[in-house]
């Protein structure tokens, strides 16, 4: 015989599924600065991790994230180079993990991040949006 889901209860259980899985899209495409909650942030931030992990560094001339040293007060000293972010900024997803990569090699130890935004295009907003996702990263 047919099933028959009469009620709006019987109707929500056929979603359950579906909201399942876009809650795991979420987690898998989100970001740090559009999470929800603290719990949805530490998914995110794991998946960083993860994948930072995973990728290679970019040859010398494509990195946009360095170590230079340290400063007079002994912090790690980690350039960002506006100009060489990749332009699909947030869209490219080793652009996150390729930072945390670099700050993963610092051991947790104090450092000084230094932006710099010389021959960047004023009008591109995929920059800003990338540098407040890795605001949201080390804070």
């Amino acid at each position: 015989s047919d099933l028959w889901f009469g009620g709006d209860d019987d109707k929500s259980f056929l979603h359950a599924r579906d909201d399942a899985d876009f809650a795991a899209m979420k987690r898998l495409e989100g970001t740090m600065i559009n999470a929800s909650s603290i719990e949805e942030a530490g998914h995110i931030c794991l998946r960083y991790l993860r994948r930072a992990r995973e990728i290679q560094s970019l040859s010398e001339p494509s990195r946009f994230v360095y170590q230079s040293g340290q400063d007079c007060f002994g912090r790690h000293v980690v350039i960002l180079l506006g100009a060489r972010l990749p332009p699909l900024g947030l869209q490219d997803e080793r652009t996150i993990p390729l930072f945390v990569k670099e700050l993963e090699a610092l051991q947790r130890e104090k450092f000084l991040l230094l932006y710099v935004n010389s021959e960047v295009d004023n009008t591109d907003t995929s920059i800003l949006e990338v540098l407040q996702e890795m605001l949201a990263v080390i804070q």
